[in-house]
């Protein structure tokens, strides 16, 4: 880039330019954008509906035919069809207890869901329910009556095989001949389950199931029949967090992760170690919040947090940029979350994404119909944009985006997301004149001019 002090030769600069106006930098850190150097992606929160009940532990799913169905805490079941809710409530030829702790639909699509009162499952097709509750005269029916406030505690195997953590014993239903086996923790046999406490039940990919409990995190062999126990020890900072685990998920790459009271773990297959990503009060990029209750991975990559009664509000990581970035309710924009205590999430149809708030309200994301990206500068990273404070945007006929700013000029790499930075250099007699620029202008021999504070044009 040489200087051009005169206008000799210089063509309509207006010729050819295209103004970008889908790139708002800068103007957005009044709105809050954090101080970084990695592109923070931006969401709009629809108020859906409200149902009127309390969502604890707020288990959400998205059910084949895409009714979205809620637990509520004391007022049954809640089916939303994109219009108005029905509700169907405990009593007499439905099911035993309103309280609803998880909600899971099989391949069939049969409707299943636990409760304080007992196992349940809802067929839509016959609009009949059907419970499950413990006999303790026969040693087939289901181990405990009481689910766990927790989202994860019915899952199918591969095989068809319903596995069911409850208070006290993790089940295992065979529908072929109506029968649940029980596995418990026994004290004196460590190939047994750490605890019969089960706040969390998952199968991979691969057909491993992995069991959450009060204690830790165990893995099931269906050879064996025997579980591998994998505990927090505090001498070990490659054993996993502490706490209770709430949530499992395998993301696309086949990665681990676990969520625990005291923070999110990533699982080192090959190794068997674990990774921890716990709040740093020194670093805006970490988890804002060590207790995680439910874990959600979107089309594009990115893990969904919530953080249940914390008030912590909703968080996404982004696994590539290694940063956390939190979403909370604002009172005075009602395109924010519609609370801070969210306590379910639920992927649905589309990549749209279904939360369920404390306060009863169903909030939907589209990620792609309300999504944009803010590029802000950081002192730290040398290919953010040289300043916040941005003049002109332009792109150029090659599809070049070129951005002017109050501290110089800034080329931007669509492939990689990155800035070069054009800033005047007092020794450099081919840098700009002066940062504070007000073009770019490409002419129609695709010159680029720039406008800088000292009423040079450069070239």
């Amino acid at each position: 880039m040489r200087i051009q002090a005169s206008f000799t030769g210089m063509r309509n600069p207006l010729a050819s330019i295209k103004h970008v106006a889908v790139f708002l930098i800068g103007l957005f850190l009044v709105m809050g954008a954090a101080q970084t150097g990695y592109a923070r992606q931006h969401f709009r929160f629809d108020r859906v509906v409200n149902t009127g009940s309390m969502l604890v532990p707020g288990p959400v799913i998205q059910d084949r035919d895409g009714f979205i169905w809620l637990g509520t805490q004391g007022a049954g079941l809640v089916k939303y069809d994109g219009y108005s809710i029905k509700r169907y409530s405990a009593g007499p030829g439905t099911f035993l207890d309103g309280n609803i702790t998880a909600l899971y639909e099989d391949r069939e699509g049969i409707i299943w869901f636990g409760t304080l009162g007992g196992l349940n499952t809802y067929n839509k097709d016959t609009n009949a329910f059907h419970a499950y509750t413990r006999n303790p005269d026969d040693a087939r029916s289901i181990s405990h009556d009481a689910f766990n406030p927790s989202l994860q505690t019915i899952v199918e195997d591969r095989a068809g095989k319903l596995w069911i953590g409850t208070q006290n014993g993790l089940n295992r239903y065979d529908k072929d001949i109506d029968t649940f086996q029980h596995f418990m923790h026994v004290p004196d046999d460590a190939e047994s389950l750490d605890s019969s406490n089960i706040f969390s039940v998952y199968a991979d990919r691969k057909g491993v199931l992995w069991v959450g409990t009060d204690k830790g995190l165990n893995r099931y062999d269906e050879k064996k029949q025997s579980f591998t126990r994998f505990a927090h020890r505090a001498e070990d900072p490659e054993s996993l967090s502490s706490g209770t685990v709430f949530a499992i998920l395998e993301d696309r790459g086949e990665v681990l992760w676990v969520g625990t009271s005291s923070g999110l773990n990533r699982f080192d297959r090959d190794r068997e170690t674990f990774t921890r990503l716990v709040n740093d009060p020194a670093d805006p990029r970490s988890l804002p919040n060590n207790s995680v209750h439910s874990l959600l991975e979107d089309p594009e990559g990115l893990i969904w947090i919530g953080h249940s009664f914390q008030g912590s509000g909703l968080t996404v990581f982004d696994k590539h940029a290694n940063a956390f970035t939190s979403y909370r309710h604002d009172s005075r924009d009602p395109t924010t979350l519609s609370g801070d205590s969210v306590m379910g999430i639920c992927g649905g149809t589309s990549g749209i994404i279904w939360l369920a708030n404390l306060n009863g309200t169903l909030d939907k994301l589209d990620p792609e119909s309300h999504k944009f990206e803010i590029y802000v500068h950081s002192p730290d990273d040398p290919h953010s944009i040289s300043d916040n404070l941005v003049n002109v945007s332009v792109e150029d006929s090659d599809g070049t985006i070129w951005f002017s700013t109050n501290n110089g000029i800034n080329r931007f790499d669509r492939e990689t997301k990155q800035f070069t930075r054009y800033l005047s250099n007092p020794k450099d007699p081919q840098s700009i004149p002066g940062n504070f620029v007000c073009g770019p202008y490409e002419d129609s021999e695709k010159n680029l001019w720039v406008t800088s504070s000292d009423n040079y044009l450069s070239l």
